[in-house]
């Protein structure tokens, strides 16, 4: 062996040994995260509640709750070991406003990342899963998209004659911005119909409370009850190109009746 080839490997033996002697000279440790402690007083002005409910709510945790309720909020906590019925009413109460409010919360963000979506992207086209690579080896998936994929020629569903709508059907009702006296007159006659919801669905809006802003100019000329029967009947949705994939594209509004969950035909 000569020098050159001896210094070399002296050399990789002393580079592969270094990790290992830093490992052993310096231990890794955790890294100690300080939180800063929420007081009772605290608590209970979030949750509008009152320091004895906190504290009643910290006790069970720490004995039985964290096993068990981690994930839940303090109210729901409370409510669910309370035993008096007033005050279990009034955890209820408290909970169902308090959710309310999340959800609202939600919501308004959800519309907001819609609104932004289409102001800095446009409207983009729908991404067919089916056909990606990874989908060869998922024959399911391309069955399934295969089913709900629009034909050419005639629509996949029949027509459905009126007079066999049923009390608690829904109706999926497509319109568009463009759509106005057909589409207007067409949900009008359908509220005439009792105990059937409408779930109504806008194409090509410009942002998500377009649609309702269409709905209300549409019932300018509408009596009371039929503003009211249209508060509490119809369902303004996003669009959702799956929910009307098996019908041939036609002339809008478009009108599909689903029973229990499952479409059963074509009004018009």
């Amino acid at each position: 062996m000569n020098a050159a080839h001896s210094l070399t490997r002296g050399i990789a033996t002393a580079l592969l040994a270094l990790p290992l002697t830093a490992a052993a000279a310096s231990p890794v440790t955790a890294t100690a995260l300080d939180y800063t402690q929420v007081t009772e007083a605290d608590l209970a002005d979030h949750w509008s509640l009152e320091q004895a409910d906190i504290r009643r709510y910290r006790n069970y945790m720490a004995r039985e709750g964290q096993f068990f309720y981690a994930h839940l909020d303090p109210i729901m906590v409370l409510g669910i070991i309370e035993s008096d019925p007033k005050r279990r009413t009034r955890y209820a109460e408290q909970y169902l406003m308090a959710e309310r409010q999340r959800i609202e919360a939600q919501t308004a963000f959800a519309q907001a990342v819609g609104a932004a979506q289409i102001r800095l992207f446009g409207k983009e086209k729908y991404v067919d899963f089916s056909r990606l690579p990874q989908a060869a080896a998922i024959p399911s998936l391309t069955t399934a998209q295969d089913s709900v994929r629009p034909h050419v020629g005639a629509p996949l569903v029949s027509r459905l004659d009126p007079a066999a709508l049923q009390a608690g059907d829904t109706v999926d009702l497509l319109v568009d911005a463009a759509c106005q006296a057909a589409c207007y007159d067409q949900l009008r006659a359908l509220l005439q119909r009792p105990a059937m919801t409408i779930a109504l669905y806008g194409r090509d809006f410009a942002d998500p409370t377009a649609l309702v802003t269409w709905l209300e100019a549409g019932q300018a000329s509408w009596t009371d009850t039929e503003r009211q029967a249209a508060a509490a009947r119809i369902q303004p949705r996003r669009f959702d190109p799956l929910a009307f994939a098996r019908v041939a594209p036609i002339a809008l509004p478009l009108a599909l009746v689903r029973r229990n969950g499952a479409l059963i035909g074509r009004l018009f």
